[in-house]
């Protein structure tokens, strides 16, 4: 007869937890910009809610934080992209300058 260990019966039909991976940080954004709902990563992932929803929230503020660049910048990059420009040269129009707020040069 096998032996039972103290608590055995309370952890029986539990899983141990795994572990929190790069994978799941990627798989996890992947969900959401893809647009769908906690409930949904949650389901996907295999993983309980109060797993997901710690990440989930700081991915929710990451995305408030986000400034997007001003409309004149995307047309201009829009432009650069028909004309067959560099995405390297593209993206380093969208960068803001070092030390600056706007995207003006200085004179």
């Amino acid at each position: 007869m096998a032996e039972t260990h103290p608590g055995a019966s309370q952890r029986a039909g539990r899983q141990s937890p795994r572990k929190w991976t790069d994978a799941d940080d990627a798989e996890l954004r992947r969900i959401f910009d893809r647009g769908d709902t906690r409930a949904d990563a949650c389901r996907e992932m295999d993983r309980p809610n109060s797993v997901i929803s710690r990440r989930w929230a700081t991915l929710l503020e990451e995305r408030a934080n986000r400034t997007l660049p001003p409309i004149e910048l995307v047309r201009q990059a829009d432009e650069m992209l028909k004309a067959g420009r560099p995405t390297a040269e593209i993206s380093e129009t969208l960068s803001p300058k070092e030390g600056t707020d706007d995207q003006t040069p200085d004179e």
